[in-house]
């Protein structure tokens, strides 16, 4: 199922193109996934923004591949050590090391190139 679609500048793709999903492709222990798609876009004429796409869920890795291929600012990474016991769920798995838990700006949010884009990932 087919839970959302964000598009992002991108320069090595032709519009259109999905350059992301989570879950990634091959995932293990997702019963029914919904998945969001990121989609590239032609690249931004010079001052101009677009929406921020949903990073969390992604492996850091990916995120940060994307933002700087974008032509984006990535700010420092924030390790996931602060979530009091009560948040954990025990019904859902600790997410595995390196997996965005937070993003700032959050999806959605209007962005340029001068904007720095900060990610909390799990330890």
């Amino acid at each position: 199922e087919l839970e959302e679609t964000s598009q992002m500048p991108w320069t090595t793709a032709p519009p259109g193109t999905v350059i992301a999903q989570n879950p990634q492709k091959g995932a293990e222990g997702v019963a029914r996934p919904s998945i969001s798609l990121l989609v590239s876009t032609a690249p931004p004429a010079a001052g101009s923004a677009f929406v921020m796409p949903q990073f969390v869920g992604m492996p850091y890795s990916t995120a940060a591949a994307l933002i700087a291929q974008a032509g984006f600012k990535l700010g420092p990474m924030v390790d996931d050590d602060s979530a009091p016991e009560d948040t954990v769920h025990p019904d859902q798995p600790a997410p595995p090391p390196g997996i965005i838990m937070t993003q700032t700006p959050a999806a959605g949010h209007r962005v340029d190139g001068s904007t720095y884009i900060a990610l909390t990932i799990s330890q």
